[in-house]
């Protein structure tokens, strides 16, 4: 069976590049931006349209980074998920004065002769128009699910610092007609899952901190 979602290109966002072995891109963006950005002066898109792309230095690496990549891979594996999947352990960036970015890739289904195959509903010869409805219907659960999965998750990572930010670009399933977005991102300071963790707030504030940005025109990475 063929992945009717992949590609040969890895995920890239505008932060990071698609790491292959010898190559790839990193990102630097001034103090004062990153200041202006968390002091509220600027607005997330602003902020992303200030960051310089370049030649990637050797990868930078941490043990509960790799961890929480690794768990998203198992979480969202077509046999644990129950919304749509992924098959490679995300890339990250580790950006200095602005956090950790993760960039992802999921999918639906794979290519079953005429007909599509979904294993995460467990369902075959599915046709063109039934599985844009099933991806129209999982999509909402997958944005709750995110969102719980970052919470529950995203406290392990303890080698970042309270003003932090936690941001995973995800290339969403494609579909064509779909009302779906091409691409989402997902981010939280890391100083809201901490005080979850200590139970300084409630899980349900600790959600409602979790912005999601929708981009519905094109995917961008």
């Amino acid at each position: 069976d063929i992945d009717v979602d992949a590609d040969d290109t890895d995920a890239t966002g505008i932060y990071s590049g698609g790491r292959k072995k010898g190559s790839g891109f990193s990102a630097e963006v001034s103090k004062k931006v990153v200041t202006d950005y968390k002091t509220g002066k600027i607005d997330f898109d602003t902020f992303r349209e200030r960051v310089n792309i370049k030649r990637a230095a050797p990868e930078r690496k941490s043990a509960d980074l790799d961890m929480f990549a690794n768990i998203f891979k198992q979480y969202y594996s077509p046999k644990m998920s129950t919304t749509f999947f992924t098959e490679r352990t995300p890339n990250y960036e580790i950006l200095d004065n602005f956090g950790v970015i993760y960039s992802i890739s999921t999918y639906s289904s794979y290519v079953d002769g005429r007909y599509y195959s979904m294993p995460v509903l467990d369902r075959k010869k599915v046709s063109s128009e039934e599985r844009k409805e099933a991806i129209e219907e999982l999509y909402p659960k997958f944005e709750s699910d995110i969102k719980s999965f970052i919470i529950d998750y995203g406290r392990t990572i303890r080698s970042l610092q309270e003003d932090d930010m936690l941001l995973l670009k995800i290339k969403m399933t494609k579909c064509e007609d779909c009302t779906i977005p091409k691409t989402i991102d997902v981010s939280v300071k890391m100083n809201v899952l901490k005080q979850f963790d200590q139970q300084k707030i409630s899980r349900e504030k600790a959600l409602a901190s979790i912005e999601i940005k929708k981009n519905f025109k094109s995917s961008n990475f």
